[in-house]
């Protein structure tokens, strides 16, 4: 009894050994079809990535979108690879079974990892709405510098005492973002403060003379001057100027320095008055106030 129940076990063994090597052999062409297949999308992407940086890369001057769009473009058609590939082998309810796997998989990966997620999708979103570029000279809260890199996840950019920060892209779309670069221009507005006896239409016209003479100050926009404000010792101006930003082979800083410069050497040299603020402190235990100026 058991040695005909052994030889029923071995005969069910080769059986199924013959069976699976006869599926074998007969899969065998449609695998080798299906590996073509996969090398032949694998360097139909390749391709298509080559020629779209070497075609559009230099008109967008976006990486993050040109990554975006290729990362699309391969992946879109190594699934339809994939798919055909699994339609040969007979295996169309395998692929649906992975499909809705994947969707049960990313649902309960969302929640486990929901800040990496927003940070993902928001990353997709500023592919399409671009808020800036790189090189661009933005501001996020307390953090100010050039968009150094950008990715799907963070974005990172270098402040002006050399730190790289690395701020997720949910903050960027949730947070108050200031661009000063989005068209190049960028205007500094300095305050001077001139004694109530200063003949204002002299010093306007010393304070333009000026400020247009300096060396990468815009003359479109104008430079402008203009009565802020009436202090209790002075009277309060205001000048603006107006920086090329794109333009490299200038200093933003030298430029408002210069201009500060300058117009206090100027002014100075017509003897027009730039006090500071008067402070009076009162002592009732004498006649007389007690009067103190801070220069």
């Amino acid at each position: 009894m058991k040695l005909l129940l052994i030889q029923a076990i071995k005969e069910s063994i080769y059986h199924y050994i013959e069976t699976l090597s006869l599926s074998a052999l007969e899969s065998f062409p449609k695998l080798i079809v299906c590996i073509i297949i996969l090398i032949i999308c694998w360097l139909i992407t390749v391709l298509i990535s080559k020629l779209f940086k070497a075609r559009v890369y230099h008109k967008m001057q976006d990486p993050l979108m040109i990554r975006f769009i290729v990362g699309i473009i391969r992946w879109s058609l190594l699934g339809v690879g994939i798919l055909v590939c699994l339609r040969i082998l007979n295996l169309s309810n395998v692929a649906v079974g992975l499909f809705s796997g994947a969707g049960v998989l990313a649902l309960v990966l969302g929640f486990a990892f929901k800040d990496i997620g927003e940070n993902f999708i928001a990353g997709i979103l500023m592919v399409f709405n671009r808020p800036f570029k790189h090189g661009d000279l933005i501001q996020l809260g307390n953090f100010k510098g050039r968009v150094h890199t950008m990715g799907l996840r963070e974005t990172v950019i270098k402040t002006y005492d050399g730190k790289d920060v690395f701020i997720p892209n949910a903050n960027i779309l949730k947070g108050n973002l200031v661009n000063d670069t989005v068209d190049g221009l960028l205007r500094y507005e300095i305050d001077l403060g001139l004694d109530y006896g200063t003949d204002l239409t002299k010093a306007f016209k010393i304070i333009l003379d000026t400020i247009t003479n300096i060396e990468g100050v815009l003359d479109n926009p104008p430079p402008k001057v203009y009565v802020k404000n009436f202090g209790e010792s002075t009277i309060n101006i205001q000048y603006t100027i107006w920086i090329d930003l794109f333009d490299d082979s200038i200093n933003r800083f030298d430029i408002k320095s210069e201009a500060f410069y300058k117009v206090w050497q100027r002014l100075d040299e017509a003897h027009i008055s730039m006090p500071g603020n008067v402070v009076e402190l009162k002592n009732y235990s004498q006649t007389l106030p007690i009067t103190l100026t801070r220069k």
